[in-house]
Parts: structure tokens; sequence; C-alpha cells
């Protein structure tokens, strides 16, 4: 008679080392080539609403943003309502490249 097996989950990754703060110029002149992208007043995120053809079009979307975000390590607000999907990028430290670089990752695929 065999024993039962135990799987065992694996050990969570660490975050990378964390980015330093983007200055506004920077941040500004990366936004102008992301059409629909815009800075917060307070300069400490980003955001962009995207309205897709429908619902399941908007929820595949938001599941594809939420993964984006997530494996990049980079603090984000996304909600899906219907048929649009808000992002919103940044925080409380203020946006850095990982927030860019995901920017332009679902300006590629939306």
């Amino acid at each position: 008679m065999s024993r039962p097996t135990r799987s065992k989950s694996p050990t969570p990754a660490r975050a990378p080392a964390r980015p330093n703060k983007l200055k506004a110029e920077r941040v500004q002149l990366t936004l102008s080539k992301l059409p629909g992208w815009s800075l917060a007043k307070d300069e400490r995120t980003i955001g962009r609403c995207y309205r897709l053809a429908s619902a399941v079009a908007a929820e595949k979307f938001f599941q594809f943003a939420l993964a984006t975000a997530e494996a990049r390590w980079a603090a984000a607000t996304i909600a899906c309502r219907g048929s649009e999907v808000s992002v919103t990028l940044g925080g409380a430290r203020g946006i850095t490249s990982r927030h860019l670089q995901v920017a332009r990752e679902l300006q590629i695929t939306a």
C-alpha cells in the first residue's frame, strides 16, 4: 500500500528591488507617446479608460491588465464596468519605470 503524497506550494517569488520614483518630466515624455494616458494632478498616478466592444472583451482585458501589473510588481487599481476598463497605475510613492512598462504593454494590447 502506498502512502499519499503531499504537494508543497512553491515559495512566492520575492519582489525585485524597488525602482525609484520618476520625475514628472520623464513621465510626461513617455505619456506623450501613449495616447489616452494622463498624469494625475498630484503626479503620483497615471490613468486611462479603455472602451471595448463588449462586456466579454472588457472582462478579458481586465484579467490581462491585472496579470500584467502583478507580473511587473506594479501597484495598480483596475476596474471593469460593462464594456469599460479603467486602469490607474502608481500610488503614494509615485510613478516608477514598472508603471510605465505596464502602460506600454497595455497600450500595445488594446
